[in-house]
């Protein structure tokens, strides 16, 4: 199951401090002299001191100290940050789209660095079916035979002779002048080194990039060719499928074990960034140094001599240490957005400047329409009251009132993906949506806006039901926010009472758990981001369940039970189809067009997080996520 990111970690952003390191000027000592001989005395100058040249240097604070360096030993939003320090890519996401660092280019069909290949398959062979799961050839295999892109012209395998499918074939081809922070060339055995020391590691539990890989070698000092198993093409990104080089002549020797543990690997790792480690003091500081060997060194890249991150206890102490001239820049601080009164008041005055960026998470309230409860009324099967009851609610002020809040979401995408064309569709229409709950079925008899409305030819609901339900959250709710929902949903006719839980019981598994047991009428939370597969957990073989009839059983994710086989068929052909392909790209928006419309769940908004600066610092941009991904072009 995707992880869910509940509300109870609203607020929670890891902030990186720079911690200042105080250089002391070395002053020559005064050479002992030795009088002349003369009769009368004679006064010498002194020496005048020389003195260190000033120290370049930028502090980050962060609220968190990692556990390792080490590529794949700590994957912490702070390590992944700092290792931007030490590796400089290899590729950056910006705006959605890949941009490669050290990669001469981003592959694609267009520029011919992607191409596919058609080989053959034998009975019992690895490969990768039409609905795109790794499996075996074996009678009654649904697969698209080699030219096929579509499930129109998917073939049955009958269970005698060999089949002919496609292998996708990535190149990837290094920049020139690439070298370890030691002064070795790096090449592209380093980028197959990662990948084998990846395979040693992740034997259990594999990610894509292994489960897909069939093979990832080098081609010379600078090239590396990826194919994947026979009959894969859901690849997220191709510059996915590159593996961020290793130091192999440094490293080869050490078994995994030590790998994990040995103090150059995890915290003075080689990198070919900006910087290099010079020092790890636990718990309070790691400081680096310009790395001479940075194949950016001739652009003045980077501007910073020296960069050190301090480690720092949460958003008291982060604000003490800024204030204080200790730190340059914040970020990655725990609860920091809680503080956002005072930084926005320090903001106005000019002490600081506020980033923001649009985080990991996305907030959504899901619609129980086939809730598993026998006493449930199950008023959200009809879609126009889902779409009514979005127009009842002012997300727009819920973001105003919620610190944690970014910008609004329309859908499982943000507004700014590319892939997402559908606009803000329900905006606060509180007459809108009343005439759309006539229209439905919901009656409003008495005329009184006190009392909810009934249903009077509701298709699913018996008639005399009232139109109220109880809203679910977890922890402490949601303060000011509540009363935004509770008025707006007021204003149409609707009744809602909140209901909250710890964490541990409202997601606790089926069939006992409210979301994932099916048993609740309308509950809150939050979805790790994870771009455009998000649309998988909307499909029919996610609803949660009683195996065999729901095959994830209750480890199923479409908590609301919500299905429909139009959405199911465009989701599945844009997960299982190549990124560049148009045909991808049409099934994506389709997918996003068709959840729009049916409205499984009410999107919110999407979490952000926050990096506070001097303000005479430049290089942090707002909505750039992660953070600190361009740490060389700080100035």
């Amino acid at each position: 199951m995707n992880k869910l990111m509940n509300k109870h970690l609203k607020g929670h952003l890891f902030i990186f401090i720079l911690g200042i390191i105080l250089s002391s000027c070395a002053v020559e000592s005064q050479p002992q002299l030795t009088p002349p001989q003369v009769e009368e005395e004679t006064i010498l100058p002194t020496p005048t001191p020389t003195l260190a040249p000033p120290v370049n240097m930028l502090s980050v604070c962060v609220g968190e100290e990692p556990n390792s360096l080490f590529l794949y030993g700590d994957v912490s939003p702070v390590a992944r940050s700092l290792r931007q320090a030490i590796y400089d890519g290899p590729v950056d996401v910006l705006n959605f789209n890949p941009v490669p660092v050290i990669l001469t280019q981003a592959p694609s069909q267009a520029n011919g660095a992607v191409t596919l290949v058609p080989v053959e398959v034998q009975p019992g062979m690895e490969m990768v079916d039409l609905a795109g799961n790794l499996t075996y050839l074996t009678p009654g295999t649904r697969y698209r035979p080699a030219g096929c892109f579509t499930p129109e012209c998917a073939q049955t395998y009958p269970g005698q002779g060999s089949v002919n499918v496609d292998q996708v074939v990535v190149r990837f081809e290094l920049v020139e002048n690439l070298r370890w922070s030691d002064g070795v060339p790096l090449t592209a055995e380093d980028s197959v080194y990662s990948y084998q020391v990846a395979k040693e590691i992740f034997t259990q539990f594999p990610p894509d990039t292994l489960r897909f890989t069939q093979a990832y070698w080098a081609l010379d000092e600078r090239k590396i060719e990826w194919r994947g198993i026979p009959g894969y093409q859901g690849i997220p990104a191709y510059t996915e499928y590159f593996f961020t080089p290793l130091p192999q002549h440094a490293w080869e020797d050490y078994t995994l074990n030590e790998l994990l543990t040995t103090p150059d690997v995890t915290q003075k790792p080689l990198g070919w960034g900006p910087y290099l480690i010079d020092e790890w003091v636990t718990g309070d500081h790691i400081s680096l140094r310009r790395n001479p060997y940075y194949f950016k060194a001739s652009e003045d890249f980077p501007y910073f001599d020296h960069l050190s991150f301090r480690f720092v206890d949460g958003p008291e102490q982060a604000l003490s240490a800024f204030l204080g001239g200790e730190c340059d820049v914040v970020g990655h601080v725990d609860n920091l957005i809680n503080e956002l009164d005072t930084l926005q008041e320090l903001e106005k005055a000019g002490e600081l400047k506020i980033v923001f960026a649009d985080g990991k998470a996305w907030e959504q309230a899901a619609f129980g329409i086939s809730s598993l409860d026998p006493q449930a009324q199950n008023l959200f099967q009809e879609k126009k009251t889902r779409q009514a009851i979005a127009r009842c609610i002012d997300r727009q002020a819920l973001v105003a009132e919620v610190n944690q809040a970014g910008s609004v979401a329309n859908a499982y995408l943000p507004q700014t993906h590319p892939l997402n064309e559908v606009g803000d569709v329900y905006t606060f229409a509180p007459q809108e949506a009343t005439a759309i709950l006539e229209e439905v079925g919901w009656a409003d008899p008495d005329q009184d806006p006190d009392t909810p409305r009934l249903a009077a030819g509701v298709p699913g609901v018996e008639d005399g039901t009232p139109l109220a339900f109880t809203y679910s959250l977890e922890g402490d709710g949601l303060s000011g926010a509540e009363e935004i929902i509770r008025e707006g949903l007021a204003r149409c006719g609707v009744e809602v009472s909140f209901e909250t839980q710890s964490a541990g019981e409202l997601f606790a598994p089926g069939p006992e758990g409210p979301v994932f047991g099916r048993r609740f009428e309308m509950a809150q939370f939050a979805w790790r981001f994870r771009g455009r597969s998000l649309c998988k957990l909307f499909t029919s073989g996610e609803i949660p369940g009683l195996y065999p009839d729901y095959p994830k059983g209750w480890g199923g994710a479409n908590a609301p039970g919500y299905s429909n086989p139009d959405f199911d068929a465009a989701c599945n052909l844009a997960l299982t189809s190549l990124p560049d392909s148009e045909a991808t790209l049409q099934a994506h928006q389709e997918a996003v067009d068709i959840f729009v419309e049916d409205l499984p769940v009410l999107p919110l908004y999407f979490w952000r997080e926050m990096m506070v600066l001097k303000p005479d610092i430049v290089g942090p941009e707002s909505g750039a996520y992660p953070f600190f991904w361009n740490l060389e072009e700080y100035r």
